[in-house]
């Protein structure tokens, strides 16, 4: 039995909005569901804490900052 949270949830967690979240679980950054009922994706509460507490998801874009 799962304690489930959806993409809403998570990205409050994240202080990110349900797009942002949304974009990231399109995109396979977030962990697998633990369940789908029709087209909503539902995490475990605990698969998504211990997702955050192991660094979450990580930014991988190029810094663009260099110096001219």
């Amino acid at each position: 039995m799962i304690d489930p949270i959806s993409i809403s949830e998570i990205a409050d967690m994240m202080s990110k909005t349900r797009q942002q979240v949304a974009q990231l679980h399109y995109h396979g950054r977030l962990p697998k569901p633990d369940k789908v009922i029709k087209a909503c994706p539902l995490w475990d509460i605990n698969t998504i804490s211990t997702f955050l507490d192991n660094g979450g998801v990580v930014d991988r874009r190029k810094n663009d900052t260099q110096e001219i």
